[in-house]
């Protein structure tokens, strides 16, 4: 993980893109940020900064790392893959960006509630929720788990036990989470508190 840190987060990203690319189904969760699939030019950015700051990294090639990770959003629009993105309410409600840039990627969630190839979940903060998340992760194509810490980033392949261990939460948290209007609601009354903190 350090050393692909090494080589500066616009070569990262695009290790990221190739994965989505490469994969069919695609599954994200995410405990603190919208998913990068998904992320703004000023929301990435800042997003970016704040990863690069935590390890220390020079912050160089933020605009053309942010431009990479923009390129991976375009394959949303693509027929043949399918992209299940969970996200908690807490990452509505958070405010690594500023509250415009924070409003504009809201829109962007609602926008992304209408693709047809898109389900995007929210798993609200209300009782009942079936376990703590703990950590984001994302599996592609059921056979590459990637599970994502400050730290870093763990892989894990095929059937092995930590492997088996984020498809079960996978479960849990898809049954637990919002989609459609129920989303909708939440991230439009997230809107709401952000342009209030305008």
């Amino acid at each position: 993980w350090r050393h692909r840190l090494g080589d500066g987060q616009q070569a990262l990203q695009a290790t990221y893109n190739e994965l989505t690319a490469a994969a069919a189904t695609i599954v994200m969760f995410e405990t603190a940020v919208v998913p990068g699939v998904l992320q703004t030019a000023d929301y990435a950015t800042a997003v970016l900064r704040d990863v690069t700051a935590n390890h220390g990294q020079d912050v160089a090639d933020i605009d053309q790392a942010v431009a990479v990770r923009l390129q991976r959003g375009q394959l949303l629009y693509d027929p043949s893959k399918t992209f299940d993105l969970i996200i908690t309410e807490t990452v509505l409600l958070g405010s690594p960006a500023p509250p415009p840039a924070m409003i504009a990627q809201l829109d962007r969630l609602l926008n992304a509630l209408d693709l047809p190839n898109v389900t995007l979940r929210v798993l609200p903060m209300r009782a009942g929720v079936p376990f703590v998340p703990l950590n984001s992760f994302e599996i592609y194509d059921d056979e590459l788990v990637i599970v994502e810490s400050i730290a870093g980033e763990e892989h894990h392949r095929g059937d092995d036990a930590d492997a088996a261990t984020y498809r079960r939460a996978l479960e849990r948290l898809r049954a637990a989470a919002v989609a459609g209007d129920e989303a909708r609601a939440l991230i439009q009354a997230a809107i709401e508190r952000h342009r209030r903190d305008n």
